[in-house]
């Protein structure tokens, strides 16, 4: 009796799978030559292949580094200020949230609810909850021919970009006397966590989150992060933030607060600039936005 004849597509099944079985499970690169293996033969990627797999993969692996990343940068940012303390980043889904609406967001009580997750050393201060595995997930749907490192870096710029963000907020509520880093229970945090993680703002709702201290603290924020490397990139993602809040050019706020720039040290604790009264270039460009 004669076997049956080997099909070119079941010889392509085979390879592909073959590829799939005695991959490295460690090696990134590894896997993304058994995908395009799998693409180039047109065979179905199985599921621990998958762009999801790879996402929790990478997140595993560097979510130490890219926490760590995030929040040494807002410290150095602010040195005197909310690097005098204690501020800390954290993955969301360290709280067993997985959702694609949020990339970061900072709350009142959240220490209390993170203490699980922080080092054992960790005191009292504002926690910045990061979403990583979006941000993974973004960047490889982004461009699928990124190796690891690549990926690495760019989730690193990604993730320090929204904690910077999020510290803006929390530099604003300490300038407005707002509590950030009260004790509450973690039972009363939990629901408005789950809310600012799943949770799509109407844009009426966005601007009135984003109001002028926050915006006067970020572009301190961004005016210091743009004397190292990558400055066109914080440019870039201030205006991205900027404009989807306020109408008009981003770069109009900065012009607005020059004057404040040059008359301020890297030094100075950003929420002691914001108790001062802010060029009045900076109120003209607040009123007008504000009202268009």
């Amino acid at each position: 009796m004669k076997a049956a004849p080997i099909t070119p597509e079941k010889l392509a099944i085979w390879v592909a799978s073959q590829q799939a079985q005695h991959a490295d499970p460690d090696s990134f690169d590894g896997r993304r030559q058994t995908q395009k293996a799998f693409k180039r033969w047109k065979c179905k990627l199985p599921p621990g292949l998958s762009q999801e797999a790879d996402a929790r993969l990478l997140v595993d692996r560097h979510r130490d580094y890219w926490l760590g990343s995030a929040a040494g940068l807002v410290r150095s940012l602010d040195t005197s200020g909310l690097g005098a303390g204690s501020v800390y980043a954290v993955d969301v889904a360290g709280f067993g949230i997985v959702s694609d609406r949020t990339l970061g967001f900072t709350l009142e009580g959240l220490y209390d609810l993170a203490r699980p997750i922080l080092p054992r050393s960790a005191r009292r201060g504002p926690v910045v909850a990061l979403n990583l595995l979006e941000l993974v997930t973004r960047a490889l749907a982004e461009r699928d021919d990124l190796d690891e490192a690549a990926i690495r870096r760019s989730v690193q710029f990604s993730a320090s970009a929204v904690a910077v963000h999020e510290a803006a907020h929390v530099v604003a509520k300490r300038s407005a006397d707002e509590p950030i880093e009260t004790s509450l229970p973690p039972e009363m945090v939990f629901p408005l966590l789950v809310q600012a993680a799943t949770k799509t703002d109407a844009p009426g709702r966005v601007q009135q989150s984003h109001g002028r201290d926050w915006l006067r603290s970020y572009a301190h924020l961004v005016s210091r992060a743009v004397r190292s490397p990558g400055a066109e990139y914080w440019l870039r993602i201030f205006e991205h933030d900027v404009d989807a809040v306020y109408p008009g050019s981003a770069a109009d706020w900065l012009d607005a607060l020059a004057p404040e720039f040059a008359t301020t040290t890297r030094d100075e604790p950003i929420v002691q600039i914001l108790d001062r009264s802010p060029p009045a270039r900076f109120d003209r460009l607040c009123e007008e936005r504000s009202a268009a």
